[in-house]
């Protein structure tokens, strides 16, 4: 790894679902690789982009509001990256969302914690409190992580290219030998979040104009709200770009399929090979419709379609 990826990574959490409408151009379902074309961008910024003027500045904070935190939002812009795809006009939004607030399970009794090296894992309040350890191969010490924070730094780290701090040896997990774990840092430290906090994405937008040719995969998929059909990806589940044995990454999406973020969506069948998207009525069977957050207030929708206190799962089958 070269020495610019030592650089400390931010994390951003993951709102379940992006979707926005698509009227122009075709809609498409699969796997596909990305590279970011920009990061949180400004109007001058997205008016290049999208080669139109845009009349108002992009707003990336959401207010407190009627008990709700303060939000960030991180907004990629993506295009597909590969000879292959070379011909495909397709661009989309990924929206990802952290609420300023401790990511606790349903009923409160566990944190969800985070390292500097992305790793995440599911305690107990008095295991918290007693900062014990979560596991052998958990590098400490940890935080408490922010409410969808760590779907980001799962992206982010594989859009990078850092790698692990553990390793599978002799059939269990074990922490790399202190001297690697220097090249295993990506996190999201204060300093960093105040910064955020306050509008300030530049250390993000940074990073990412450094590596202009990197990679993430992504399933790509077709919402329907209201008999309109939205592209939209699935921010919880993030494919490393050199990843060959899919099969986890498939169980991960079939389980979120059954969750209320991802009702009435469909990102086509196994193995989910890209390509423009074709309705088939099993796709949308017994399912019922939600409503969109739309980027100015995703508060307005069904609290389900974030990443909430209320949506925390400690024990994906995973």
């Amino acid at each position: 790894m070269s020495k610019k990826k030592n650089v400390v990574l931010m994390a951003w959490g993951g709102a379940k679902e992006t979707a926005q409408q698509v009227t122009e151009f075709n809609k498409y379902t699969g796997i596909l690789p990305v590279s970011i074309i920009a990061l949180n961008p400004n109007k001058t910024e997205l008016s290049k982009i999208l080669g139109r003027d845009i009349e108002e500045e992009p707003s990336y904070i959401i207010d407190a509001k009627d008990g709700k935190p303060k939000t960030l939002r991180i907004e990629l812009l993506v295009k597909p990256a590969g000879v292959e795809f070379e011909g495909i006009q397709f661009m989309n939004r990924i929206n990802y969302f952290i609420r300023m607030e401790i990511m606790r399970n349903k009923d409160k009794t566990k944190v969800q914690v985070i390292n500097k090296y992305g790793q995440t894992a599911w305690i107990t309040n008095e295991e918290f409190d007693a900062k014990e350890a979560p596991s052998t191969s958990f590098a400490m010490p940890y935080r408490a992580a922010l409410s969808g924070e760590a779907d980001f730094v799962e992206a982010i780290r594989i859009y990078f290219d850092v790698k692990r701090p553990d390793v599978y040896k002799d059939g269990a997990w074990e922490l790399r030998p202190a001297v690697e774990l220097k090249d295993c840092e990506g996190e999201l430290d204060d300093s960093m979040l105040k910064k955020m906090a306050r509008g300030d994405f530049s250390d993000l937008q940074k990073l990412v104009k450094a590596y202009p040719n990197n990679r993430i995969k992504y399933f790509f998929g077709v919402k329907i709200y209201e008999g309109k059909e939205y592209q939209t990806a699935c921010t919880r589940v993030p494919i490393a770009p050199n990843a060959r044995n899919l099969t986890r990454y498939f169980e991960r999406l079939k389980y979120l399929m059954g969750t209320p973020s991802y009702q009435n969506t469909s990102f086509g069948q196994e193995p989910y090979v890209f390509g423009v998207y074709k309705p088939m009525a099993s796709d949308f069977e017994q399912k019922e419709s939600v409503a969109i957050p739309s980027v100015a207030d995703p508060f307005a929708a069904n609290d389900n379609s974030m990443a909430t206190n209320s949506d925390a799962i400690d024990d994906l089958p995973f």
